[in-house]
C-alpha cells in the first residue's frame, strides 16, 4: 500500500530524467565507460532505472549526508563540508570539469586533504580490503587532485551492511600500495573488539589514469552524433572480458552426470575444476558494468533473460557485441 506509493515515485522520477542530456563533464564520471557517457551527454534514451536502484541511490545520497555530520563533529573547525560552496571547477584539456568533493580538512601539518564517501556493498568493500581499488574511483580521485592540488585525498569506504569502514588514502607522495588490516585480519579479534575502521590502504595515484581521463573528456567534447561514440568495451576496470560464455556449475560427479543426462548435453564437454564440473550453455554473456547499465539494451542490442537458478542476465545476440 504504502510502498507502491514509494515504486510509483520513484519510476516517475527515473522517467521523467530518462533521455534528458546531462553534463558528463563531471569528477564523477571521469571512470565511466566513455561510450555511456556519449549517450548521456547525446540524451539518447536508454532504458529507466528501476525503483529500487532510484532508492539505493537516494538513501546512498542520504548515508552521504549523515557522515559528513558526523565528520564535522570530530574535526570540528578543521572541516568543510563542500556542499556548502559553489561547485568546483577545472579545465582539463581545455574542456571545463565540475567537481564537488564530500570535503576538505586541515591535517596536523597544516596541509588541506580532501575526504570523499564511498557506500559500497559486500563484493566492492572486499575488494577494498586487498587494496584493489576500482579503476573508477583512481579517476575520480585523479580530477579531485589535478583540481585542487591537496594531498592526500582519502576516501572512506563504507560498508553499508556492517556500518564498517575502509580507509583509502591516496598520496602523490606514496611509492607502494600497503594495506594495514586492523588486528591483522584476525577474526575472533576483529568480532570482539569490533572496531569501526577493518583497515587503511596507502596507495600512489597510477600514472596511466591521467591519459585516460584527459583523452576521454577531450573526445567527449567533440563528440556530436551516435556515429562518433566510442567503440565499445572489451574488458572491464577490473581486466575481466565484458562477454563470457555462460557456464552451469555443478559439484560431484553424481550429480555431473545427472545433469548432463537430465539436459541432453555431453558429459565430455564439462570444464573439471576440484569437485565441480561447468557445463557451457552455448550463450554468451554480459558482465559488469554493461549488465548495469542503461543503454545494453541500445549499444549491445542484448536480451534479458534468466539463468538455470532463476537470476536475471543479459544474454549477447549478435554483432553488436
Amino acid at each position: 500500500m504504502i510502498v507502491d506509493l514509494l515504486e510509483d515515485h520513484y519510476r516517475a522520477e527515473a522517467n521523467a530524467l530518462n533521455g534528458k542530456p546531462r553534463n558528463v563533464f563531471r569528477a564523477s564520471s571521469a571512470g565511466y565507460c566513455e561510450r555511456r557517457l556519449g549517450y548521456e551527454l547525446l540524451g539518447v534514451a536508454g532504458d529507466p532505472i528501476q525503483p529500487r536502484r532510484a532508492a539505493v541511490f537516494r538513501h546512498g545520497h542520504l548515508i552521504d549526508k549523515a557522515l559528513k555530520a558526523d565528520l564535522a563533529l570530530v574535526l570540528g573547525d578543521k572541516f568543510l563540508n563542500l556542499d556548502l560552496l559553489p561547485v568546483n571547477e577545472c579545465y582539463i584539456e581545455g574542456v571545463r570539469v565540475t567537481f564537488t568533493p564530500d570535503g576538505a580538512w586541515q591535517l596536523d601539518n597544516g596541509d588541506i586533504g580532501i575526504v570523499e564517501i564511498k557506500s559500497m556493498n559486500d563484493f566492492a568493500f572486499e575488494r577494498a580490503l586487498r587494496g584493489e581499488i576500482e579503476r573508477s574511483y583512481l579517476a575520480q580521485a585523479w580530477v579531485y587532485s589535478f583540481g585542487t592540488g591537496f594531498n592526500p585525498l582519502v576516501f572512506l569506504a563504507y560498508r553499508k551492511e556492517t556500518s564498517h569502514f575502509c580507509e583509502i588514502i591516496f598520496d602523490r607522495n606514496a611509492t607502494d600500495i600497503v594495506v594495514t588490516q586492523r588486528f591483522g585480519g584476525d577474526p575472533k579479534r576483529l568480532i570482539t573488539d569490533d572496531p569501526l575502521l577493518v583497515a587503511e590502504i596507502l596507495t600512489p595515484f597510477d600514472a596511466s589514469v591521467e591519459n585516460t581521463v584527459k583523452e576521454k573528456f577531450k573526445r567527449l567534447a567533440a563528440l556530436q552524433a551516435e556515429t562518433d561514440l566510442a567503440p565499445r568495451l572489451i574488458e572491464n576496470d577490473r581486466g575481466e572480458p565484458i562477454i563470457e560464455p555462460e557456464k552451469v556449475k555443478v559439484q560431484g560427479l553424481v550429480n555431473a552426470a545427472a545433469y548432463a543426462k537430465t539436459n541432453a548435453v555431453s558429459f565430455n564437454q564439462a570444464e573439471k575444476h576440484g569437485s565441480w564440473y561447468h557445463f557451457p550453455t552455448g550463450r554468451n554473456l554480459f558482465k559488469f558494468p554493461c549488465s548495469y547499465c542503461q543503454w545494453i539494451r541500445k549499444c549491445r542490442n542484448a536480451k534479458l533473460d534468466f539463468s538455470a537458478d532463476k537470476k536475471p542476465i543479459w544474454v549477447a545476440t549478435d554483432f553488436f557485441c
